[in-house]
């Protein structure tokens, strides 16, 4: 499944007029009026740019609400109360590109050996039961085993399964 033109820039525009109506008076901008695929579940990641550097970055695998809402919370939350970046503020607005990240299929657990190296639209979640660590192919700077052995040293996963899933990135620059 993919999601039309419409739906990329309705996602850009819900992600821009929920960040800027929360950042100016604390409301969350209601959409009533929606396609039925809007309803259903989706997990959401939403990265940040401002002058070509992350800004924010994060996001939510296992949704609990509609993709509308998934992305207002993912968007307030990314923006402000993401502990690794400082809070957006309001005068940023004009100069903050939004990168969507849409999972569109359930988690599937595959082999390290299994993973092919151009998985341009697969994401890599990589848990140990407590943790998911969630990437994305334009995060990944060297070799994917490489990486992989890096991010379990880094979290010091003795155990761990690895899992993949399909999903549409929505750029802001191209849809907003």
């Amino acid at each position: 499944m993919s999601f039309s033109e419409q739906d990329k820039r309705f996602f850009i525009k819900i992600c821009k007029e929920t960040l800027k109506a929360y950042l100016l008076n604390e409301t969350i901008p209601a959409y009533t009026r929606v396609k039925s695929i809007y309803k259903e579940k989706y997990g959401v990641f939403i990265k940040l740019i401002k002058d070509n550097k992350i800004r924010g970055y994060g996001g939510v695998l296992h949704p609990d609400k509609d993709i509308i809402e998934e992305l207002q919370r993912t968007c307030i939350n990314v923006a402000l109360y993401e502990p690794r970046f400082k809070p957006v503020i309001s005068s940023e607005l004009p100069f903050i590109d939004f990168i969507l990240y849409i999972i569109k299929e359930k988690p599937s657990e595959v082999e390290l050996d299994k993973i092919e190296e151009n998985f341009s639209n697969k994401c890599i979640i990589i848990t140990n039961g407590r943790i998911e660590i969630v990437f994305f192919p334009e995060d990944i700077f060297e070799s994917l085993g490489d990486f992989i052995e890096r991010i379990i040293d880094t979290y010091n996963l003795e155990e761990y399964s690895i899992f993949t899933a399909e999903f549409e990135r929505i750029d802001s620059k191209e849809y907003g």
